[in-house]
């Protein structure tokens, strides 16, 4: 039962009453108690700083004022966790009051400055109407735009005419430092996009048209790691499977090993897309679009039961699949934590300059399908490529990596 906050004198009790219905709604939805509490902290802290200041009511300047009063920005610019879950609990209190409901968000999202909220939305309508790029990469780029804005919105730059070649490299250096070089590398893919979408509308000059700096791309000059028989066994043999954590988390490697799917699309999985009784999963893949059918093996079948039956939130609304075992229990987002979890409790290393997220999962399985003679076209059907030019790209990556640890002549003539 959760823990009300009680009346003092000189409080305003509706007030009260609001904060108590957070707190119930909270409740309701299964929020871990850690969460509750962190909302209770900050909201009986709201209600102080309204008695010391005399205020009565819940609105956006009390907020904004209580915001700030805890040194915490309101138009949510900076990039600090911490106060980014702040602004998300006083987020929710005064939704709560407008709407009678709390919807969710995800807790980073950066507001788009006043001058330039007429260029964000074309900036989605352009990319929506590509057809190619997948909702995560749309995602993607919309969170790009909206910290890139703010920035320059930060620095003085109230109008896309006012935009210096240099305010490019400035961002994108920030980026890296802040988040690493495939961030930023990210961030040049998407800021050309605007760029070119600006220009072409007459908004910025041509002469910028080249400002967004070249990052090398480091993603060509790594090569997924191979993953061995024995690590797979490995990798399978430290998941709790008695837990239901480890029944979910199960299941959605099994996904990869076997099947060889991408995890955006393990993750977006729905019932739907399992047909039990012709025993196939059909899905349509986020990357390429394109239709996929696998047959349901034994194994598959087994771990997907368990999950359903004995792991998996009993949340019948939503019909994802695989959901967070944490309150508000929505789709996972992020997922390299999974295998990087078990991967370390396997004792399983990286070579130097190696990856072994997912995606080398994939890349295993072709692998191993490239080595047992499979045709080409083949493998193509089974990871769902769109061309058979994406597939040779395997068998030139084994290629690649068998020169790599090849010996030279002078050591062979010494075996």
């Amino acid at each position: 039962m959760t823990q009300k906050l009680k009346s003092s004198a000189g409080e305003n009790d509706g007030n009260l009453q609001w904060i108590n219905g957070v707190l119930e709604y909270l409740e309701r939805k299964r929020y871990s108690k850690t969460s509750i509490r962190f909302h209770r902290y900050f909201y009986s802290h709201f209600l102080r700083f309204l008695k010391t200041n005399h205020r009565r009511v819940i609105n956006q300047k009390n907020i904004n004022d209580f915001l700030i009063y805890w040194g915490v920005a309101s138009n949510g610019v900076n990039d600090n966790h911490y106060h980014n879950m702040i602004r998300c609990v006083m987020r929710k209190l005064l939704e709560f009051k407008e709407t009678g409901n709390i919807s969710i968000r995800k807790t980073n999202s950066v507001k788009i400055p006043r001058c330039f909220e007429d260029f964000y939305p074309m900036f989605i309508k352009e990319q929506l109407e590509r057809k190619e790029y997948a909702p995560r990469t749309i995602k993607k780029g919309c969170i790009t735009l909206q910290r890139f804005l703010a920035f320059l919105s930060v620095n003085g730059v109230n109008s896309l005419a006012k935009i210096q070649r240099e305010h490019f490299a400035l961002y994108v250096g920030k980026r890296q430092r802040d988040f690493g070089i495939r961030s930023a590398l990210l961030a040049t893919e998407d800021l050309r996009m605007f760029l070119r979408l600006m220009i072409a509308q007459g908004h910025v000059s041509e002469q910028l048209a080249d400002s967004v700096p070249r990052i090398p791309d480091i993603r060509r000059k790594k090569l997924p790691t191979i993953w061995s028989d024995d690590e797979i066994q490995q990798l399978l043999s430290v998941i709790d499977i008695d837990t239901p954590l480890g029944k979910r988390d199960y299941a959605i490697i099994l996904f990869a090993i076997r099947y060889g799917m991408r995890i955006g699309d393990i993750c977006s999985l729905k019932f739907e897309n399992i047909n039990w009784e012709k025993g196939v999963i059909s899905f349509v893949m986020q990357k390429t679009k394109k239709s996929l059918e696998l047959p349901m093996t034994e194994e598959i079948g087994k771990a997907l039961i368990d999950y359903l039956k004995n792991g998996r939130p009993d949340v019948k609304e939503n019909r994802i699949i695989f959901l967070r075992h944490n309150a508000p229990f929505d789709p996972i987002k992020g997922s390299y934590c999974i295998i990087s979890k078990y991967r370390s409790l396997a004792g399983i290393s990286i070579t130097p300059g190696g990856k072994k997220g997912f995606h080398s999962l994939r890349f295993t399985l072709a692998t191993r399908l490239h080595e047992a003679n499979t045709p080409f076209s083949v493998i193509a059907a089974v990871l769902g490529h769109s061309s058979i030019e994406t597939t040779r790209i395997y068998a030139k990556a084994n290629i690649e990596m068998l020169r790599s640890v090849a010996l030279d002549c002078e050591e062979v003539d010494h075996v």
